[in-house]
């Protein structure tokens, strides 16, 4: 059964060290962090979460967060994709930094598949970096 995650859960997944180093910015900090009331959150186990925000009608763009996942990690994934079809959903997209090699090999395990790249989308220690969008059905 899927449990909601609260925005406390949220922000403390965010804003630990060993998840911040995936999704840091150059000139962001963990500070700049909110939980995203209009989103959905599901929580994975004590060890993060995974997120839906709105794109349109049909697509639901999808963020996770975890400290370290494990075996059930790509199940739970697939639920919580289950869920949101039946909320009404026919497309993913999952938006990653190419430099974060775990996320994109997750992405992939996932049934999600490259559609799109925009360079220069980030900044990552000074230099410009690619948005690799990844999409799924």
């Amino acid at each position: 059964m899927l449990v909601q995650a609260s925005p406390e859960f949220v922000t403390h997944i965010m804003r630990d060290p060993r998840v911040w180093r995936w999704v840091a910015e150059d000139g962001v900090s963990p500070g700049d962090v909110r939980y995203q009331p209009t989103a959905t959150y599901f929580q994975f186990q004590d060890k993060g979460f995974v997120m839906f925000r709105r794109v349109t009608q049909r697509m639901r763009e999808i963020h996770v967060a975890t400290r370290r996942g494990d075996a059930t990690l790509v199940s739970f994934i697939h639920e919580c994709l289950d869920e949101m079809r039946h909320r009404g959903a026919a497309k993913f997209i999952a938006p990653i930094g190419d430099w974060n090699v775990a996320a994109l090999r997750l992405a992939r395990r996932c049934g999600f598949v490259e559609e799109g790249r925009i360079t220069g989308a980030y900044v990552r220690d000074g230099e410009p970096r690619a948005l690799i969008m990844m999409g799924g059905c």
